[in-house]
């Protein structure tokens, strides 16, 4: 499924003006003002920081989800491709599966660096 929205990447827009900092806002990269959500505090907000943290997590998992869509489905669609082109015997499909382990690995590292 190729993503046709907005080109990404998405970032994550934290409100600078004094006692808005817990407003978050999802911003395209590409597209200037363009705005896909804003958050403001859902939870306890922190009183030194003046953040709320369940808002700022949402926020990261939302980008990190958005950023990864394509490169995850990718990752999908060539585990899926390799596992029809497995070879004949166990060689085959030992050599088939470090092949998916590969893919699903790299695809895993992006996602855990929050790109």
């Amino acid at each position: 499924m190729k993503h046709t929205g907005t080109p990404l990447p998405w970032f994550i827009n934290r409100d600078t003006r004094r006692d808005m900092e817990w407003n978050i806002s999802i911003n395209s990269l590409t597209v200037p003002n363009l705005t896909a959500c804003l958050m403001t505090h859902d939870d306890e907000r922190d009183p030194i920081e003046n953040t709320c943290p369940l808002t700022e997590a949402n926020a990261a998992f939302i980008v990190t989800a958005c950023n990864n869509h394509e490169a995850l489905v990718e990752s999908l669609e060539a585990i899926t491709q390799r596992a029809n082109e497995s070879g004949i015997g166990e060689m085959g499909l030992i050599d088939t599966i470090h092949a998916m382990h590969g893919i699903a690995k790299a695809a895993l590292a992006r996602v855990r660096e929050g790109k």
